[in-house]
């Protein structure tokens, strides 16, 4: 929607509202990336192609890139420098973009804009726990990183699609930003908190919005053991399990602290797919079903999300 946004202001006939896009982006994505799989990684793992003057392998990374390229119009293929000034000067709401360095799980946040201030909490004598891509890789040329490719970083689910390998000494990868922070709550109280003075003083209001695939304290599927195999496995699957509501434990407890010693104008609304008690959850997959798309849509109107738009709504008309 951003980058649709952009080409609206930029003078070009497009309609960010046209539901023509809605349908592009649930287009699949899988076929692509498992082709690229047997044709390039196993079987001719040697073929490049170049981008903004270097050189590199073609993989499944690179196809997943093409697709979402190609269903997207073209519109989001622009390195992060690119987009440097719409950023600066609010023309396009400013985007961050996180992973997880495999190597120490500190987080590798990409933006067009300076953000070394967000490297660690406010206040906090810790060592950094997070990593300014463009900064630490400015003789690499960082902030020339392909925005397709940050949001591959961002989504990189192992596995599925390859680790991103970057030019450090010793050589560092990174994946999916979920493993630290799956919702983006924490570096966006991280980044409120940073400005907190400023914001005292200069806006009515600071709304943070949750989109959400699951409900918050969701028992509805409760990890079962019914096997032997399960009694074996059940330390390290129930941690995996239960990564995401520890964030949210771990997320809302910051949350209520900044309301209680600070006077900030803080408030949170959440928008959360929610299907019947006889489905599971929103599924993990590059390739949505039609039935899956119809359920997406039908959830934006659910009882919990008008009343969400509604309170946004009301707010932004004060």
């Amino acid at each position: 929607y951003r980058s649709l946004f952009l080409q609206q202001k930029k003078g070009n006939q497009v309609n960010p509202l046209h539901s023509k896009y809605i349908d592009d982006i649930g287009n699949d994505l899988l076929n692509p990336l498992f082709g690229s799989l047997v044709a390039r990684d196993i079987l001719s793992p040697i073929q490049k192609f170049d981008w903004k003057g270097n050189s590199y392998i073609k993989d499944r990374g690179y196809a997943f890139e093409q697709r979402l390229n190609d269903i997207t119009h073209h519109y989001m293929d622009y390195s992060i420098a690119d987009l440097a000034q719409a950023e600066h000067s609010a023309s396009i709401p400013l985007m961050l973009y996180s992973s997880v360095i495999t190597r120490d799980g500190r987080k590798m946040l990409v933006s067009s804009q300076p953000i070394s201030f967000l490297m660690k909490p406010a206040g906090a004598v810790t060592t950094p726990d997070a990593v300014d891509f463009c900064a630490f890789f400015k003789n690499q040329s960082g902030s020339q990183l392909r925005q397709l490719t940050a949001l591959r970083m961002n989504a990189t689910f192992p596995v599925v699609l390859p680790n991103v390998w970057l030019p450090s000494n010793p050589v560092i990868d990174v994946m999916d930003a979920g493993v630290r922070d799956n919702f983006g709550q924490e570096i966006s109280l991280r980044f409120v908190s940073k400005f907190g003075n400023w914001l005292k003083e200069n806006v009515s209001k600071i709304t943070v919005i949750n989109i959400r695939d699951r409900p918050e304290g969701n028992w509805d599927m409760p990890f079962d053991i019914n096997n032997m195999s399960s009694i074996v496995a059940k330390p390290v699957a129930q941690m995996q399990y239960n990564i995401f509501k520890v964030q949210d434990y771990y997320q809302n407890e910051i949350f209520n602290l900044m309301l209680k010693d600070t006077s900030l104008p803080l408030q949170r609304v959440s928008f959360v797919y929610q299907p019947s008690h006889n489905l599971k959850g929103a599924s993990l997959s590059f390739h949505l079903t039609n039935n899956e798309k119809v359920l997406i849509k039908e959830n934006v109107w659910n009882d919990k999300n008008r009343k969400s738009f509604n309170f946004i709504k009301n707010q932004t008309n004060r």
